[in-house]
């Protein structure tokens, strides 16, 4: 997912391997974030309630805590070795399949929950997800959190950007002035308040919808006496309504059906900002998951930094990328760090989720960057031989192999004429 590309066939993309489990450790100290137990250190006061509101309630939540783990996982099970826009350059069977959306990433979860429901994993889904229920909730919680991995996708991040606002960072509130006009956000519907006792979509609005049945696009929109929707991709509020849609605040908390009825997706109560937290929490956590390379040991975060660049490297040669990783790669993982890893670390030492230990993230980011930019130049020339002559003699081999292969087709083909 994201950034990194990683492939199962050739044990390469080191992401994959990398948890938050594991957090590689300073010489001599083994620092371990499997547990958040040690939250208060060892003032042994910790009971149920302080852990439930300290990790935003994914302490007590054991189906959460599993998902985390099951995700953190699969998340980049079967990748092919070059980002989703390759495969819809392609126009890959996988991009196909998925709508040139998230293509690795829903190809991952596919993968996974197909396995799960082999008949040898039947006793693990059972004790997993032993009703209907559990089991929609599971999957919608995987199925979200690996889809947050796709930093390569800007709506979604913008959205995990949005809830991390929300959550930990929200403006101050600010009342929309009167008689303005509102927008939704899904599908740009705008509705405008008129005289009467019930609101209608602008017309225009309908016209340029690409999503709308042409027959509809130039017909006219008829008012409705009740406050319900009378027709697909067209909305009518009663004017109460209308004026709660004006005064709340649409967004990441408060939605509206096709009914003009409000709904609470994180209402404002003790419950919705735990559950708001939560959510954007662990999607930070899969998103550090993702690159959890880049916050262990020095070591670690060469040997996997080698790793993807050979596997760019690869694609490169085979021309399914257009860009050469050997230019600028010494520079590029400095960027990298700066524009999204260490912001990444801050968070999750804001947040506080894994207590005294969250400063952990951040000193292994700011420790790898800084060691990088004075060893990292010497390490690229390096790594940029040795995985050039590597690419080199794999290609070869693979040739020398597909030769063979079909010299025997041959021979196995003239043999059976001959006969």
């Amino acid at each position: 997912g994201g950034g990194t590309n990683t492939n199962t066939n050739n044990n390469t993309g080191g992401r994959r391997r990398a948890t938050l489990q594991h957090i590689g450790a300073v010489p001599g100290r083994r620092v371990s974030l499997g547990s958040v137990d040690s939250y208060h250190g060892d003032s042994r006061e910790n009971d149920a309630d302080k852990l439930h509101e300290a990790t935003f309630g994914i302490y007590n939540n054991t189906l959460l805590r599993f998902a985390l783990m099951f995700s953190a996982l699969i998340h980049d099970v079967d990748h092919q070795g070059v980002p989703n826009s390759t495969l819809v350059d392609e126009e890959d069977d996988l991009a196909i399949l998925h709508n040139d959306l998230s293509v690795a990433e829903q190809n991952s979860l596919q993968i996974a929950f197909s396995t799960l429901t082999q008949k040898r994993f039947a006793l693990l889904k059972k004790s997993i997800i032993p009703d209907k229920e559990t089991r929609k909730e599971f999957r919608r919680t995987v199925i979200d959190m690996v889809l947050a991995t796709d930093i390569s996708n800007p709506e979604r991040m913008q959205i995990a950007q949005s809830k991390w606002n929300e959550a930990f960072e929200p403006p101050p509130p600010t009342a929309p002035p009167p008689n303005s006009t509102t927008t939704i956000d899904s599908g740009s519907v705008n509705l405008h308040q008129n005289e009467d006792d019930v609101s209608t979509v602008n017309e225009e609005d309908i016209s340029n919808d690409p999503f709308t049945p042409h027959s509809r696009r130039n017909s006219n929109v008829s008012k409705a006496s009740s406050g319900t929707m009378s027709k697909r991709h067209s909305l009518f509020v009663t004017a109460q309504a209308l004026r709660q849609i004006q005064i709340e605040k649409l967004g990441l908390r408060k939605s509206v059906d096709f009914g003009g009825k409000m709904v609470d997706v994180y209402a404002s109560t003790s419950e919705g900002e735990l559950k708001l937290k939560q959510h954007a929490v662990t999607d930070l956590m899969m998103n550090v998951v993702d690159v959890a390379h880049t916050m262990q040991s020095f070591g670690t975060f060469v040997k996997w930094n080698k790793r993807l660049f050979k596997e760019l490297l690869t694609a490169y040669h085979a021309e399914r990328i257009s860009w050469d990783p050997t230019m600028g790669w010494y520079g590029n993982q400095i960027q990298f760090y700066d524009a999204y890893i260490i912001p990444l670390a801050k968070k999750m030492q804001k947040c506080g989720v894994f207590g005294a230990k969250s400063s952990v993230f951040l000193y292994f980011a700011m420790e790898n960057k800084r060691r990088w930019a004075q060893e990292g130049a010497e390490i690229t020339e390096q790594m940029v031989d040795e995985v050039a002559k590597e690419v080199l003699i794999e290609s070869l081999q693979a040739a020398s192999d597909a030769s063979n292969a079909s010299q025997c087709s041959s021979s196995s083909s003239s043999l059976s004429d001959f006969r």
